[in-house]
């Protein structure tokens, strides 16, 4: 996966952040935008915190992955929503930032 895909999922998760309805839809819809991306394509340097996230939402308990979302967020409390945002927002600027210049 090319670096610029990972860049746009990220830009897309960021963007699922913004915008008027609960922090739990919010944070759901990022982590359905981030849940495209293989682990293995993720820059090493984030590598660690896209596990975190992704992590989160694998060991909640439901029949559906919808369902395991709507689980995970539902459980977290607000500052964790908000750190978990935080950290989107940290990976994607790592990202922009090592972005080649064309």
């Amino acid at each position: 996966m090319s670096q610029r895909y990972i860049w746009e999922k990220l830009y897309e998760a960021v963007y699922c952040l913004i915008g008027t309805s609960s922090m739990a839809v919010r944070i759901s819809a990022a982590y359905v935008t981030l849940a495209t991306i293989n682990e293995n394509d993720i820059p090493e340097e984030i590598r660690g915190q896209f596990r975190d996230v992704m992590q989160l939402v694998r060991t909640a308990k439901s029949d559906t992955v919808g369902g395991r979302i709507k689980s995970a967020v539902r459980k977290m409390s607000k500052s964790e929503r908000y750190d978990m945002a935080k950290i989107i927002l940290g990976m994607y600027d790592i990202v922009t930032r090592n972005m080649p210049v064309h």
